[in-house]
């Protein structure tokens, strides 16, 4: 289709990066994207890769192959290898990892790439810098040094309603109400004010105050969180899910 390829090629041209997977080689090559290139695709396609563009040069056995703003890849799954490259690549290994983790994916990247990636996100300045340290602090379980890290932050930066919400969801996890009950109200000041107040209303259930977890769930119900499954099933709540005023709010979905 003219239009699509037409689309295709001003788009790769501009792109940061361009990142093909199974038979997307053939849609960029024939966008001129591929030339001078080694390149790969699905094993039973590397031939036919190959001779549809000479100027290329087609490898077979390669999950991906890295030409820098250019990144071709294998069959589907290798797709995710590839993908998960580019995450390292540009956003650091942690950031990587931590996405295969939530994917439940067995990343396992051959040495002679994850040798060159970043630990830490190169594209954050140093307030961002300091909020990954803490995340990594938080999920390595030193919740001592993770709050200490993320006060630190809000010393500075005390409108920063990120690190507020993040401090919450660490204090939650300890079972450190008060602290959680502190840092999501500070928290629902701001773009994630929907969020931040279903965590809350978590807190309150969870530290044995109904009444205003009730009162909570409508504010973040009116504030646009309306995840109904969360309010479901999520065990935080378990203590109210009986209560008719809580049943009542949610016949507003």
């Amino acid at each position: 289709d003219a239009t699509l390829m037409a689309w295709v090629k001003s788009s790769g041209e501009r792109a940061e990066n361009v990142l093909t997977i199974c038979y997307g080689a053939f849609i960029a090559g024939h966008a001129g994207l591929l030339d001078g290139l080694d390149i790969t695709t699905w094993y039973g396609s590397v031939e036919q890769l190959g001779t549809e563009f000479p100027k290329s040069r087609a490898l077979p056995g390669r999950r991906f192959i890295d030409n820098g703003k250019v990144i071709t890849t294998a069959g589907v799954a290798a797709g995710i290898d590839g993908s998960l490259h580019l995450v390292a690549r540009t956003l650091g290994r942690y950031v990587a990892d931590r996405t295969a983790e939530y994917m439940q994916y067995a990343w396992a990247p051959e040495s002679y790439t994850s040798t060159t990636y970043p630990q830490f996100n190169p594209r954050l300045d140093a307030h961002g810098r300091q909020m990954q340290i803490a995340s990594i602090a938080a999920h390595g379980g030193d919740v001592d040094e993770a709050a200490a890290l993320y006060r630190g932050i809000l010393a500075s930066h005390p409108d920063d309603t990120a690190a507020w919400h993040a401090l919450g969801r660490l204090m939650l996890s300890a079972k450190r109400y008060p602290d959680a009950i502190d840092s999501y109200r500070h928290a629902a000041n701001g773009a994630q004010r929907g969020a931040a107040l279903y965590d809350l209303a978590c807190a309150y259930a969870l530290s044995g105050q109904p009444e205003k977890a009730i009162a909570t769930v409508s504010d973040a119900i009116e504030a646009g969180f309306r995840a109904k499954a969360s309010y479901q099933n999520d065990p935080d709540l378990a203590s109210i899910r009986d209560d008719a005023r809580f049943k009542e709010l949610l016949t507003k979905f």
